[in-house]
């Protein structure tokens, strides 16, 4: 669990790099592994904040990943990322958590600046 976590993350840091360097198909695929893993642990393990978060910033990351890359990406993966986000900061009342919630909601803003939001998400 411990060495699948590590990957994950590491997948999302190497993601969030080549994003902020431009290089957004690398990023994407980065990304797409990120949410893999942190797809299975948040399933192995519901109860545990810390893959609910990372699995719900995985699917806000590749929303608005896709979206930059002019790529079909899914409105209700942005809902569910909002939406776990939401249960967290209920559960846990941290200004951490808050901050998802609006980097989330600017998501569907039109005209917003993704890339930023990106960065600003993975960033904390």
């Amino acid at each position: 669990v411990s060495f699948k976590n590590g990957l994950a993350i590491s997948y999302e840091k190497l993601g969030s790099t080549h994003s902020n360097l431009g290089n957004l198909p690398q990023a994407l695929n980065l990304f797409e592994q990120y949410n893999q893993l942190s797809k299975e642990l948040h399933e192995a393990y519901p109860e545990n904040v810390d893959f609910q978060a990372n699995f719900a910033e995985s699917l806000a990351v590749l929303f608005a990943l896709k979206k930059c890359m002019g790529l079909a990406a899914e409105p209700s993966d942005l809902d569910r990322a909002l939406r776990l986000f939401e249960e967290l900061h209920s559960q846990v009342q941290t200004p951490h958590y808050q901050r998802k919630v609006t980097l989330c909601e600017q998501m569907y803003t039109p005209d917003v600046d993704l890339l930023r939001l990106i960065s600003e998400m993975s960033s904390f």
